[in-house]
């Protein structure tokens, strides 16, 4: 699992403090993990699995894809994330876009 975060991390361009501090641990206990030292407690597998989008199984076991797939709205979301409105607006935006059919 120790190489397994370590791509995770990898993946999202982080460093061990700034991957740490978005799943609550510090820099040197990241450090720990992926070198083999100590294993993840169950809050911070769950934290990688929810910050990171990072399927369970795959993180603990090998197997399954790597992470999970989006929903539609959380795609619009990170799309229009940027959008200079009012977040009512977006969300509004998002909700209809949402309901339409994907083609």
């Amino acid at each position: 699992m120790n190489e397994r975060i370590r791509e995770i991390r990898k993946d999202a361009g982080l460093t061990l403090e700034k991957f740490g501090a978005k799943i609550g641990i510090t820099a040197p206990s990241c450090s720990q993990l992926e070198s083999g030292k100590t294993s993840p407690s169950q809050q911070t597998i769950m934290a990688i699995c929810r910050v990171f989008r990072v399927n369970e199984d795959w993180l603990r076991n090998g197997t399954g894809e790597k992470y999970r797939k989006k929903a539609r709205a959380e795609e619009l979301a990170d799309i229009f994330a940027d959008l200079e409105v009012d977040d009512s607006v977006k969300a509004r935006l998002i909700r209809t876009l949402a309901d339409f059919p994907e083609d």
